[in-house]
């Protein structure tokens, strides 16, 4: 209940509480970050507080969780600011490498929320893995509580955490997503009139260009059509409804139908369904799984 509630509010503070603007220039934004994460996380800690201890030794189960978490976030994402402007890097900043750091700085967030939970709360691995491990080859299932948070926490998942991980493999949106396609030619004619000879000589050059027009607001549809597809699909495999999944994909596809004449657009876009799929299917196994 604890674990899940860290994570919760981690997610909410990393990804809701955020900005674009936050992430883009994050050394800029760092204490506006971390005003957010003390937010979040303290209103857990204090709640759990209450709850647990009634108010006893505050030190042990307030002050000093809330300066670790906020002490080890900091120093991941000092790293992770130092990693990504290192100029030895650069060579290496590519959609692959970008991802990478991007898992590995929620996986040392996931790893110290855990270390709160043992170190501060007496809350064991082997503890841990005893309640997973009921959860997922019994019928035993979690409490109310434990499950709305649970559910909240696969929600964000699904649509935000795994949105962000699809943008970060297929790379810029802007690249295949438009409003309008077209082409445009101008012809540029040189007269040349020589007075000694009186000869005139018309040189004409063509030049064809290709332009698209990007709309924000078909970037912002195109990411909630993608949100609610994992959604869809995850309730499918949660019911194992895995051939309505189907209907999903040609639904997508006949509204993409003219623009598939373009390979590195179909290309994109094949991508970018498969891996929307993929996460749905995962994600709905592993809650079925988990709630029964």
């Amino acid at each position: 209940m604890l674990l899940l509630s860290f994570i919760f509010a981690h997610l909410i503070a990393d990804f809701y509480l955020q900005t674009n603007k936050m992430v883009e220039n994050k050394k800029k934004y760092i204490a506006l970050h971390m005003i957010h994460h003390f937010i979040c996380l303290s209103f857990v800690v204090f709640i759990f507080w209450w709850v647990r201890f009634d108010f006893q030794n505050i030190f042990t189960y307030a002050i000093f969780p809330i300066i670790f978490l906020l002490s080890t976030h900091l120093f991941i994402d000092l790293g992770k600011i130092h990693i990504e402007n290192s100029k030895m890097l650069k060579k290496y900043r590519k959609p692959s490498f970008d991802l990478l750091i991007f898992l590995l700085d929620q996986l040392l967030h996931m790893v110290f929320l855990t270390i709160t939970c043992i170190w501060f709360y007496d809350d064991s691995l082997s503890i841990m893995y005893r309640k997973i491990k009921s959860l997922l080859l019994t019928n035993n299932t979690m409490d109310f509580p434990a499950n709305l948070i649970f559910i909240a926490i696969v929600f964000i998942v699904t649509t935000t955490v795994c949105g962000h991980i699809i943008s970060k493999v297929l790379g810029n949106l802007s690249l295949a997503i438009s409003t309008f396609e077209g082409r445009y030619a101008f012809k540029n004619e040189i007269n040349d009139d020589r007075i000694n000879n009186k000869r005139s000589n018309n040189q004409g050059m063509t030049e064809e260009y290709s332009f698209m027009i990007v709309n924000k607001d078909n970037l912002n549809r195109g990411r909630m059509i993608g949100y609610i597809e994992r959604l869809l699909v995850l309730i499918l495999t949660y019911y194992s409804s895995f051939s309505a999944i189907a209907f999903i994909i040609t639904a997508k596809s006949i509204t993409r139908f003219k623009q598939m004449d373009d390979r590195n657009f179909a290309e994109y876009f094949l991508l970018g369904t498969l891996l929307s799929i993929l996460f749905g299917i995962m994600i709905g196994l592993f809650v079925k799984a988990i709630i029964h």
